[in-house]
């Protein structure tokens, strides 16, 4: 399900809440106290103390939890180290009714995202969740271009840029600093994909300068969002070329093999293991680059170099069929007529004439 949203860049998360509480009208109360669709959380889970919450977040995806600090049988703060232990990209929120040093102390310890006093106030409330919320969808950002980097998506990677930047865009008075903060996240993300696929970005941009160092340089958010997208089109570029090129070496080590065993019993599996690949990619890779399937290719390359041993008089159909991999004459025939449209005793009675 998609949640209707009002929390700028959040769109298209879809998050869990977790509010405990050891008084049923305070927590009851927090539920009921936004529209929390609204905030791209869709699923809202209550717990009346800390045994009862733990057993939640070990069962559930938690991205948020909304707890009071001073609970019986466990504290909000010994909660949270637990939650933290289980997810530790969890966003934590701590309410309380206490103006206490030492609660507060905690929730620092364990980098609390937000500490709230009660009464609850909606606006302070709503506040706190939009940016808790769009924090989560910025950093889901740095990982999803990271994905289409992988993918080769740079349509979807560039309209996640500008979701991004045209976020920060219409906040007023947001800190350069923060939008480098998540363009470095990205440009990283990037590097270490690179990494991965044996890329080095100085072969691809140069050794002068970094691209941190370079994105450095930009001030104004339009230039910012005009250098992310080249940096983006300039390295799915390259990896497409990489992948084709890769992709016409894979086909025709296939081919190769082929040629030079088509007279055995040759399967897409045993061709895949010898090239260490799975033979679904194998598979996929072959039918991108000749427009065939492996087993089309195989058919169609048996049945020319049969027809090429037929011209020979002295061999026999069934010796023919033998040295291009087949043991049944009847599927010999069927793949022969299928390819040349006559049988191979014709083909043979034709060339005679």
């Amino acid at each position: 399900m998609s949640c209707r949203n009002r929390a700028g860049v959040s769109a298209g998360v879809d998050l869990k809440l977790l509010i405990v509480d050891d008084e049923k009208l305070d927590r009851e109360g927090l539920s009921r106290q936004l529209d929390w669709d609204a905030y791209s959380v869709c699923k809202v889970f209550l717990a009346k103390n800390g045994p009862t919450a733990l057993e939640i977040l070990r069962s559930n995806e938690i991205d948020l939890l909304l707890t009071d600090v001073k609970m019986p049988a466990m504290s909000g703060i010994d909660l949270a180290r637990h939650a933290q232990q289980i997810n530790p990209s969890i966003k934590i929120i701590f309410i309380s009714g206490y103006d206490d040093f030492e609660y507060m102390k905690g929730a620092i310890q364990i980098n609390a995202y937000e500490y709230i006093l009660k009464p609850v106030q909606t606006e302070e409330l709503a506040a706190c969740i939009t940016d808790v919320v769009n924090s989560i969808r910025l950093r889901t950002i740095d990982y999803e271009i990271a994905d289409c980097l992988t993918k080769l998506d740079l349509d979807k990677a560039t309209n996640l840029i500008d979701n991004m930047l045209d976020f920060f865009e219409q906040r007023k008075g947001c800190d350069p600093y923060a939008i480098k903060y998540h363009c470095i996240n990205i440009i990283s993300r990037m590097e270490m994909t690179l990494r991965d696929l044996n890329v080095q970005a100085e072969g691809l941009f140069g050794k002068k300068i970094s691209l941190i160092e370079n994105l450095l340089k930009f001030e104004a958010i339009p230039d910012i969002r005009q250098w992310m997208k080249n940096i983006m089109h300039i390295t799915i570029e390259h990896l497409n070329v990489r992948k084709k090129s890769h992709a016409s070496v894979i086909a025709g080590e296939v081919i190769s093999y082929i040629e030079s065993k088509y007279s055995e019993d040759i399967s897409l599996n045993a061709i895949a293991k010898s090239l260490f690949y799975t033979p679904n990619y194998l598979g996929s890779v072959f039918k991108q680059e000749t427009g065939q399937y492996f087993s089309e290719y195989l058919t169609e390359y048996r049945m020319k170099m049969a027809a090429v041993i037929l011209r020979d008089r002295k061999i026999k159909v069934l010796e023919a069929a033998l040295s291009v991999g087949y043991k049944d004459m009847p599927t010999f025939i069927k793949n022969f007529k299928s390819i040349h449209g006559v049988t191979p005793s014709e083909y043979r009675g034709q060339r005679i004439t």
